[in-house]
């Protein structure tokens, strides 16, 4: 497959999230700290050490270290970004968070190849000659975009940390947007498990069956305190209902949106508080609902709650939501079909 303007149609909801600058410090520095307790070292800043390469065959080369290493820079049409990043042995590429994103625009491009060089050209870009790529932007702010990376739709992917070696990445901006980017580059020892006890799927249609479709028995789950993962899949015709009950002392405080992979570009989730869901999925009437949002490949990583309670028409609310049970409706009204998996962060309530 090839195309031809990297920055390809992908329909967009805009969710407005903050942007939290990231400040630099010289080159090398281990002062800084990222909040996780793990030292960050800035291995390349434009700023202070100068334009970053845009040929391909000699893109500028940074050893990562353990920890986190952030890189700075700033690419406009038709200027573009190669690095080639080494992961010592011993040591895995674990992820690469968006620490800044700041521009006109609202998306950028990203792609990676095995090696020490990047052999496509910006134009007429065969996509299975990637190891994977993705578009990234505001809606991502400090999240994790190596799994989005992975899963470039035509690309070779990848799972899960990217293994000792070579890694060469094109950064490009096709518009006239100047777009400043800071990543962080997370090195940790290899074969160490990046996921944590409490992000394991509370429920996984793959493994534990179907989701119901009937709104007056939804499926119901417990949430425990930490994250609760549910992984499904709709298309049309098939709704999935399910009832999460928030125990006392706790507040459901974001609702993340990991995955969704589809043909299509947006689906739909409504929320109502209790046990079932009151409204048909045709003829519904907004007011009845708590809240509502459409989500889709635009929103991965980031947490759709605040978009669900602002749903034009609903009853709205102002997260976290407090102890008690809610029913979610989840449906996509195409014939693509539709894979996702949301992450229900519970913390405790004040």
């Amino acid at each position: 497959m090839k195309f031809r303007h990297l920055r390809f149609a992908l329909a967009t909801l805009a969710l407005t999230m903050g942007l939290t600058a990231c400040s630099s410090s010289s080159n090398n520095s281990n002062d800084d700290n990222n909040g996780n307790g793990n030292n960050t070292a800035t291995l390349h800043d434009e700023s202070v050490n100068g334009d970053i390469t845009d040929d391909p065959n000699n893109p500028l080369p940074l050893q990562l270290a353990d920890g986190d290493n952030t890189i700075s820079g700033s690419v406009v049409s038709p200027d573009r970004d190669y690095i080639t990043v080494n992961v010592p042995a011993g040591s895995q590429l674990s992820g690469i968070i968006l620490d800044e994103y700041v521009s006109a625009g609202s998306q950028s491009f990203i792609g990676v190849q095995a090696g020490s060089v990047f052999t496509e050209p910006p134009t007429d870009t065969v996509v299975g000659n990637l190891l994977g790529f993705a578009l990234f932007g505001t809606t991502m702010a400090r999240t994790n975009i190596l799994p989005i990376i992975a899963t470039g739709e035509g690309a070779q992917g990848f799972e899960g940390a990217l293994p000792a070696g070579d890694y060469t990445f094109w950064i490009q901006e096709t518009s006239d947007n100047d777009v400043d980017y800071t990543f962080t580059m997370q090195l940790t020892p290899e074969g160490e498990d990046t996921g944590e006890p409490a992000s394991l799927a509370l429920f996984d249609e793959a493994d534990d069956g179907e989701i119901s479709d009937d709104p007056s028995n939804p499926l119901p789950l417990q949430l425990a305190n930490g994250e609760n993962r549910i992984r499904a899949s709709v298309i049309v015709g098939d709704l999935d209902y399910v009832t999460v009950n928030v125990p006392a002392g706790q507040e459901l405080s974001s609702i993340t949106l990991d995955e969704y992979v589809s043909s299509n570009s947006t689906s739909f989730v409504g929320i109502q508080a209790g046990t079932v869901f009151t409204e048909p999925a045709t003829g519904t009437t907004v007011g009845n609902l708590l809240g509502y949002a459409h989500f889709g490949t635009s929103m991965i990583g980031t947490d759709i709650l605040p978009a669900v309670s602002v749903g034009a028409g609903a009853q709205g609310f102002s997260p976290p939501l407090a102890a008690g049970d809610y029913t979610l409706w989840m449906q996509e009204t195409s014939s693509a079909t539709v894979n996702f998996s949301i992450n229900i962060g519970l913390t405790a309530a004040p």
